[in-house]
């Protein structure tokens, strides 16, 4: 990345040298900016792969914290924080690592002598947990973790930063006594119809403008009603599965594409895919390139033969099949995930696509 970025701009995640040739050209190029990126010195970090991001959000008056929220994240680290879906409560970790969690954000924060709000961003690897950033600052996830836990952090944050003490706020105001048993979602909303030559491929640099929310007694409910408040109508679509995968990704999706197929989905994919699958005896309909004769990647999305698009893309330029896929997908309300967690979260999502309309409350329930 640049040296200095706001938002993840002009950051990227590369495997190889030809990434990081393609990486480079297009810094070199100039743009309607003036291309601020095009010299000046990089920095290259080691990336963690095959990671699960948290955000921890906390109030610190020096010596007391109260951890007002811990999120997992559901794509991978690696996608800007601002892009991601985010989970409360966590829904995969387990509880000695949320202990873990706890006790190392409570340090940090004593540590740095916080008095007012804080987040903190962690990464697990191999049981491993990793600190990634810590912000003495109000995050972006700050307002939804209210409104879902009922307890007014900002407020209680602005109070200490006044010089109020966390045990006088528990006991003179009622900011940081609820609770609730919901599990909430929280997904980002792009603005990839205005800009019809952006690739939909998410990676370090935020792209979203907006987000929405998903409360349900399950995580299948709340990212159902995530995925449709984001314009995904998962029960509007047959019952289809449409998968392209890179050589590097076919076995790591094994066996969660067998899970598609035991769930009665009718298996769409590219020739590579469709070979692969074969071999593992997976019956899948071979579809052709964007621009083949019909059954292609394409036509079966503008058919509504599928319901979500399980696609591994590599850092190409403009206009490759893989971004006509994903911009189509986008326009059709197809539901495009790229890592087997967010795969294996939509059949989660759609298996609850009939309780969704009847798990329904108000917004006072909730805040």
């Amino acid at each position: 990345r640049p040296s200095y970025v706001l938002g993840g701009r002009a950051m990227r995640v590369v495997k190889n040298d030809d990434e990081l040739k393609n990486y480079l050209s297009i810094l070199a190029t100039a743009d309607d900016d003036g291309n601020p990126f095009s010299s000046g010195p990089l920095l290259v970090d080691q990336f963690l792969t095959e990671t699960i991001e948290i955000d921890v959000d906390l109030i610190s008056d020096g010596k007391d914290v109260f951890i007002a929220g811990i999120l997992e994240h559901l794509e991978p680290a690696g996608v800007h924080s601002g892009d991601s879906t985010a989970v409360l409560p966590p829904f995969s970790i387990t509880k000695s690592m949320i202990k873990e969690i706890e006790d190392k954000s409570t340090t940090l924060a004593k540590a740095l002598g916080v008095k007012g709000l804080l987040n903190i961003q962690f990464a697990i690897k191999n049981d491993v947990l990793y600190i990634l950033e810590a912000n003495p600052r109000a995050s972006r996830t700050m307002p939804f973790v209210a409104k879902v836990t009922k307890n007014q952090i900002i407020k209680a944050g602005t109070l200490i930063m006044l010089g109020h003490k966390i045990k006088d706020i528990l006991v003179n105001t009622d900011y940081l006594n609820d609770s609730n048993n919901k599990i909430a979602v929280k997904k980002a909303i792009f603005p990839w119809s205005r800009f019809p030559a952006e690739d939909t491929m998410l990676g370090p640099e935020m792209k979203a403008t907006g987000e929405v929310l998903g409360i349900g007694s399950e995580l299948g409910i709340a990212l159902n009603k995530a995925y449709a408040a984001a314009g995904v109508e998962i029960g509007d679509k047959k019952k289809g599965i449409f998968v392209t995968l890179s050589n590097n990704d076919k076995e790591r999706f094994l066996q969660t594409i067998i899970k598609y197929k035991e769930l009665g989905f009718k298996i769409y994919a590219t020739e590579g895919t469709s070979e692969f699958l074969s071999q593992n005896d997976i019956k899948s309909i071979k579809v052709g390139r964007a621009n083949d004769v019909s059954p292609t990647s394409l036509t079966i999305m503008e058919e509504n033969l599928i319901s979500v698009v399980i696609n591994t893309p590599t850092f190409a330029n403009e206009y490759t099949d893989g971004w006509k896929i994903r911009r189509l997908a986008h326009d059709s309300g197809v539901a495009v995930v790229s890592s087997i967690r967010e795969a294996e979260a939509f059949i989660k999502a759609y298996a609850q696509s009939t309780n969704a309309l009847e798990d329904i409350g108000t917004i006072q329930d909730v805040s």
